[in-house]
């Protein structure tokens, strides 16, 4: 039987300024356990997620005798440091500029722009002063957020911090997040695990988004139209799920029978699993991925298609030329970026044609390690 929940067993309404306790209590437990030692971190999460974090952290360490000072691009309060008229992002580095000039005792600096005020990869000016500001004062306490998709500066990622990881909701927390009237639009009792399924790429922000903005009956008869009218909702940058089945797919009987039964069919029994561990026990012997042998022309590319469509999944594909950068780190920026698409609008079936092109063995020429350790990893 499913892992449900009554409708009584979850929330009427959801405070919104306890959004990222709610979703995340091991993670900002994280950041401020090390913050408690002394120890700055670092905080990759999409940037909508930052500001919920940052009060969540706040509201964690002042038991602790710690005070956060917020420097955003938002108007003075008394947990933020003053901003003078110089441009947003210029008010912000000034603001990090007289924050360490001050008393540091017990002072936390929350920077959930971290990423924009270094200025990516490249820093420049200002951006230059602010890392400076950083690196040179090792006693200044400070979380830092960044968004995936926004790069920080070397001299940035090698300092001594603390890295925590914030993204998609875990299952776990799910019964947390969604309301009873929500839940009233899936049927009564929620079915978690298939809620997971449609909505394991969304953010906190993002779910609780597309929960409010589904436009469902009251208790329908059948929750299977809710549950696909929720998963179209969260389909971005013209990402879709293809229309290719493995039925539709000539021959290859071995192959589909191997694919049914070592992936979809433990994801069937992983959604069927009566409780939280024998489903982390079945996710755990999925595959993370299939290697599909053949030359060119026997239907590769309709065969992840097919895939991806009985995962439920939206479909990426890319070769070894796109990936491939002139630039020092370029190509392992395309392929990072490349999983944090599929994630976000996970689940996702990746394609990754001429996979040769950059794993081949080095022998035979093209052999990138660098991109291929990105990719295992």
């Amino acid at each position: 039987m499913p892992l449900t929940v009554g409708l009584k067993e979850l929330p009427v309404q959801i405070d919104p300024g306890s959004l990222a306790s709610a979703a995340y209590p091991d993670a900002v437990a994280d950041v401020g356990r090390g913050l408690v030692r002394r120890l700055s971190c670092l905080v990759e999460c999409p940037k909508e997620v930052a500001p919920h974090v940052a009060h969540a952290v706040r509201t964690w360490v002042q038991p602790h005798g710690l005070r956060c000072a917020v420097i955003d691009a938002r108007a003075e309060t008394g947990d933020r440091a003053p901003l003078v008229s110089s441009g947003l992002v210029g008010n912000m580095r000034a603001a990090v500029a007289r924050a360490v000039a001050g008393p540091q005792a017990n002072a936390v600096l929350l920077l959930p722009h971290l990423d924009l005020l270094a200025g990516g990869a490249g820093a420049l000016g200002d951006a230059r002063e602010l890392i400076a500001l950083l690196v040179e004062n090792p006693d200044l306490l400070w979380v830092g957020f960044r968004d995936p998709a926004v790069p920080l500066p070397r001299l940035v990622e090698q300092l001594p911090l603390n890295r925590v990881r914030m993204g998609g909701v875990p299952r776990g927390r799910l019964r947390h997040l969604v309301t009873q009237g929500e839940a009233r639009k899936f049927g009564g009792d929620l079915d978690l695990g298939r809620l997971h399924r449609v909505a394991s790429g969304l953010n906190v922000v993002q779910l609780r988004k597309y929960l409010a903005a589904l436009d469902r009956e009251d208790r329908p008869a059948s929750a299977a139209g809710a549950f696909a009218a929720f998963r179209a909702l969260t389909l971005s940058h013209g990402l879709t799920v293809p229309g290719e089945t493995l039925a539709g797919v000539g021959g290859y009987e071995h192959a589909k029978r191997k694919l049914r039964e070592e992936l979809l069919d433990v994801f069937d029994l992983a959604d069927a699993a009566a409780t939280e561990e024998a489903r982390d026990r079945l996710d755990a012997l999925a595959p993370r991925g299939v290697l599909l042998v053949g030359p060119p022309g026997v239907g590769k590319r309709l065969f992840a298609r097919a895939l991806a469509n009985a995962a439920g999944g939206v479909f990426l594909e890319t070769t070894g030329a796109e990936l491939k950068s002139r630039y020092l780190g370029g190509s392992e920026e395309n392929l990072r970026l490349l999983f944090a698409r599929a994630r976000a609008a996970a689940p996702a079936v990746i394609l990754f044609k001429e996979l040769d092109a950059f794993a081949a063995r080095p022998a035979r020429g093209g052999a990138e390690p660098s991109l291929v350790l990105q990719l295992i990893q």
